[in-house]
């Protein structure tokens, strides 16, 4: 992983995440967090690919998990 970044169960929570990050509306991101419908992600995290889309995203399951998040791809280094 490149940065510490967010993980996100569904592609429209992450993207109404970088919303909220967007608004700088920090109390909505931490209800997101919170709620277990999105994670933080730490840098130098290992993560597997499991799934990407035609906008950008990747999905992605750290090792020892069994959940997968949606993400930024620029957030995953190969």
């Amino acid at each position: 992983m490149k940065n510490d970044f967010i993980g996100c169960k569904t592609k429209g929570l992450y993207g109404d995440s970088l919303q909220m990050m967007k608004q700088r509306d920090w109390v909505a991101v931490s209800r997101l967090i919170l709620s277990g419908q999105c994670v933080e992600l730490s840098k130098g995290a290992p993560v597997y690919r499991t799934g990407a889309s035609i906008t950008g995203l990747v999905k992605i399951r750290a090792r020892g998990q069994t959940s997968e998040w949606w993400t930024g791809a620029e957030q995953v280094t190969n």
